[in-house]
Order: structure tokens, then sequence, then C-alpha cells
């Protein structure tokens, strides 16, 4: 029985492949970029479930991991933003999770290290 996940952008059809990026523009210090919903299925053989989390993952050298923000999914909304991977429960076959990506760029952040990139990876737990 093979074990699979999808990753979807949430509210499209359409699975994010595993190499997406997200080029989030300009944002300003102290603030914040728009928050993005993703869906997490479990697409695995007949009753295989997976307990996943939700994690940040660091792209070179630049400080991209220490900007990145993940929020557990609160009833549609995003919930307490934070740095720490976000456990996305045990997902029947078929089961879906949500969990929310911003970045949060500090007050007085400098444009040295842009570009700021990293990844965010679902983990077997």
């Amino acid at each position: 029985m093979a074990e699979a996940i999808v990753l979807y952008e949430a509210y499209t059809p359409t699975p994010v492949e595993a190499a997406a990026s997200y080029d989030e523009g300009t944002v300003a210090d102290g603030a914040d970029s728009t928050p993005r919903q993703f869906w997490v299925k479990n697409t695995s053989s007949a009753s295989e479930s997976l307990t996943l989390q939700a994690a940040r993952e660091a792209v070179g050298t630049n400080d991209g991991i220490d900007l990145l923000q993940l929020a557990a999914d609160d009833s549609g909304s995003p919930g307490t933003w934070g740095t720490a991977a976000v456990a996305l429960g045990t997902l029947a076959v078929n089961g879906v999770a949500t969990f929310w990506v911003r970045y949060h760029v500090p007050a007085a952040t400098t444009q040295i290290g842009n570009p700021r990139q990293c990844n965010v990876v679902i983990q077997k737990v």
C-alpha cells in the first residue's frame, strides 16, 4: 500500500505541484503578506491513515525561514501564527486538513537577504 498526500491551495481543484512557488512581492517593514490557506488530502491506498504536520524548511542561506509563519485552521480562519510545525492530525483515506501560511516582516527589516525563500513541507509524524 502506498502512502500519498496531495496539497491544494484553498478553493482550487488543481493540486499544488511539488515545486510550486509563490512570489509575495514587496511586503513592507512591520507588515504581513496576505495569508494563504492550503488543504492537505490523504490519497493513500485503502485503510491507510496518516498523521501529518506542516513545517518550515530552509532554502539556501537567506533568512526566509525566519519570516515565514504557519497557523492551524480555526473554522476557516488562521489560528495563532508562529514558527513551529502545525499538527494536521490523523487523516483517514480521503481525509482533508487545512493550514495557513504568511510572511511576517518585522519593522526595520533591511533588504539584505532578498530573495527571502523557504519551503513548507508536509511531514509524516
